[in-house]
């Protein structure tokens, strides 16, 4: 039997450091992320969800982030906005 692949988990502190360290002036993503030996691709998820969730972002529980990601996106999105 396959065994689950094993993910890198990185602390909140970790990617707050990288997105902030990215938005330093000639700094770039790819630069930032082949500093820190991450994917260019996890960076963006990152920042993807900083933007979305502000301070609630890299939450540890998984339900935690799930629940307010859907509450974001509920109230922004377009059927909330009509009310």
């Amino acid at each position: 039997m396959a065994r689950a692949k094993q993910y890198q988990g990185y602390p909140a502190e970790f990617k707050r450091m990288a997105l902030v360290r990215a938005s330093e002036e000639g700094m770039t993503d790819k630069k930032e992320c082949d500093e820190l030996g991450i994917s260019t691709r996890q960076f963006r998820r990152w920042r993807d969800e900083f933007r979305l969730l502000g301070d609630d972002a890299f939450l540890k529980k998984r339900k935690e982030r799930n629940k307010i990601k859907h509450l974001t996106v509920y109230e922004s999105g377009p059927l909330r906005q009509g009310l």
